[in-house]
């Protein structure tokens, strides 16, 4: 079972369903700003209804409006904020297991030129609107509030049909592309990964389960890229990075801390980093 995940079971929502292959929640929030930090544990697929939404990526900022969405690969350390007045933002959002897009790839090889996965592409995949996916995606939340009723087999067509028409639509290569790289399992560019993911909450094993190593493989190429221990490398990025926040930003130091991964001040303090 794809278990919906806690940070958003506590938020208000509209409606949330855990069923084997994926979990689904209409999401409705009452407060207005949020950020969020997360590390995707599973593929998820999510819809802006209302508001939007900015993911950060390194450098980058993804802007998410209304009536687009978003796909990104589980691994991925989700770092985003949610923009919009109180009781104004709204998003569909699917949590997808490899088994789901492993059949839909089976099924529907012959009828889609699934493309090579793209080694440079980024972790996160903006959808624009289409304007053929309306109908399918409005009528979501009825479905699963009844979805007792409506057999698995019935949700899963569904999720399908969505699917066919993002590959049916202008940005259909790119998302075959992404279907490709979600169920890759050859070993991920450690040096770019790490880059871009250095700040993410997670202890080695994550990081290694995340690049398809084992831990001891992780260690071993980790050494050969970067010439020093996984370890030694992550906190002086980190501290890079706080560097930088502290000359560039006025958030307060506990909040600096949050951002670059630590999990306190002490960890910068000791550092001689000042406050």
């Amino acid at each position: 079972m794809v278990k919906f995940p806690d940070f958003l079971a506590k938020q208000n929502t509209d409606s949330y369903v855990d069923l084997d292959e994926f979990s689904f929640c209409a999401y409705n929030p009452l407060s207005g700003r949020e950020r969020i930090r997360v590390l995707l544990t599973t593929n998820l697929l999510a819809f802006i209804i209302k508001g939007k939404k900015i993911i950060h990526h390194g450098e980058k900022e993804i802007h998410i409006n209304e009536g687009e969405a978003f796909f990104a690969q589980k691994g991925f350390h989700l770092l985003s904020d949610r923009l919009n007045k109180a009781n104004q933002y709204e998003s569909f959002i699917f949590f997808l297991d490899d088994r789901l897009l492993t059949d839909f790839h089976k099924d529907y090889s012959d009828v889609f030129p699934f493309n090579s996965p793209c080694n440079t592409h980024l972790p996160v995949f903006k959808i624009p609107r289409i304007q053929q996916l309306k109908s399918s995606i409005i009528s979501l939340p009825k479905l699963f509030q009844d979805y007792e009723n409506n057999k698995k087999h019935l949700i899963k067509i569904r999720l399908q049909e969505i699917f066919i028409r993002l590959l049916e639509s202008p940005c259909g290569r790119e998302f075959s592309e992404v279907i490709n790289s979600a169920l890759d399992l050859r070993k991920k560019d450690l040096v770019q990964y790490m880059n871009e993911n250095f700040l993410m909450h997670a202890d080695l094993k994550d990081f290694a389960r995340h690049t398809n190593r084992s831990l001891s493989s992780f260690k071993t190429d980790f050494s050969k890229a970067f010439n020093e221990t996984p370890m030694a490398w992550i906190k002086e990025k980190r501290l890079q990075y706080a560097m930088t926040m502290l000359k560039n930003n006025d958030n307060s130091v506990t909040e600096i801390c949050f951002e670059a991964g630590f999990g306190n001040q002490s960890h910068i303090i000791k550092s001689g980093v000042p406050q």
